[in-house]
């Protein structure tokens, strides 16, 4: 079972986020068919499992075609005919399975009906992590744990509110920090450096310069920018001492590049993050990275320190 996309955001077109194409390939790569079944609860995906041999394989159409696996446990704790509808919801999906496994780390940090609920219904049936999980539970987990020195972070986003935990835990941690992206022009607009339309948190300036006081030279900031009207191909730019779209990404191919020349030396390299991920695909060196995180916000929340209820609730090794 598995979700695509978010189709409550485009109900008319819901076929749009089918796991239809999922299945076909599922099957090339078993080499054997794979039964898409109509829904991922009701009679019929019941019936159907009930007669599958050993062997067999079926898959559960996108759970986020149903609005009770987004259902936040907090909301439910407040709202009785929430929490039936999630539980009713989940208990379906949990009478369909012997052995429940966890490999979705992008969700772990997520309360769904079936990261959560369902194997919290399975008790007394196995319930452990995939593969993937247990890999990026290494990687992230051995990066906080114990780093290979010296221990740099390159961190991007557009926001410094949406990094702030995870910038002062790391800052705890590495011994450099390098701060890339739009969120970058907060500790330059807080040193009081002009950076024209870019995107700025006011709010944010005194803890953008407490952080940089407590850093010291351990928080890098890029040395210049390229600056244009409008973000987009074609644009007249300028560079300017102080900044991804081509061919404002110069910069973050060359970290990439950078990052991929210091896996050869033998460091660890660890990429987190969809936009990173694709950002060392676009630069032609994923594969020379040694760890690719599947999880954007899940790698964030985990770096940080933050429980994640969904492996919580699993069986101890």
């Amino acid at each position: 079972m598995s979700h695509l996309g978010r189709p409550d955001e485009e109900s008319d077109q819901k076929q749009k986020y089918t796991l239809k194409p999922v299945a076909v390939r599922l099957g090339e790569l078993l080499k054997k068919t794979v039964a898409m079944l109509p829904d991922c609860i009701g009679p019929e995906v019941a019936a159907h499992v009930v007669k599958m041999r050993d062997g067999d394989v079926a898959l559960l159409e996108n759970l986020r075609f149903h609005e009770a696996e987004q259902i936040k446990d907090k909301k439910a704790a407040t709202d009785p005919k929430l929490k039936d509808a999630k539980e009713s919801f989940a208990k379906q999906i949990a009478d369909l399975g012997d052995i429940y496994v966890n490999d979705a780390f992008g969700t772990c940090h997520r309360d769904n009906a079936s990261m959560l609920t369902v194997p919290q219904l399975m008790k007394g049936r196995p319930r452990v992590v995939g593969y993937l999980v247990q890999k990026e539970l290494r990687f992230l987990g051995e990066a906080l744990r114990d780093p290979k020195r010296p221990f740099v972070c390159v961190l991007g986003g557009a926001k410094v509110s949406d990094k702030l935990g995870v910038i002062r835990v790391l800052l705890g941690k590495c011994d450099t920090l390098l701060i890339g992206g739009a969120m970058a022009y907060t500790f330059f607009a807080a040193d009081g450096i002009a950076v024209g339309k870019s995107l700025v948190e006011h709010d944010l300036f005194e803890t953008a310069g407490s952080l940089r006081k407590d850093a010291g030279k351990r928080l890098v900031l890029p040395e210049d920018s390229l600056c244009a009207a409008e973000i987009k191909r074609g644009i007249a730019v300028k560079v300017f001492a102080g900044a991804e779209t081509p061919p404002f990404d110069a910069g973050t191919i060359a970290v990439a590049k950078a990052m991929a020349e210091a896996t050869k030396a033998g460091a660890v390299t660890i990429v987190g993050g969809g936009d990173s991920a694709a950002a060392v695909d676009r630069a032609g060196v994923a594969d020379q990275m040694t760890h690719i995180s599947t999880g954007g916000g899940a790698s964030l929340e985990f770096l940080e320190g933050k429980p994640f209820k969904p492996l919580e609730v699993l069986d101890d090794p």
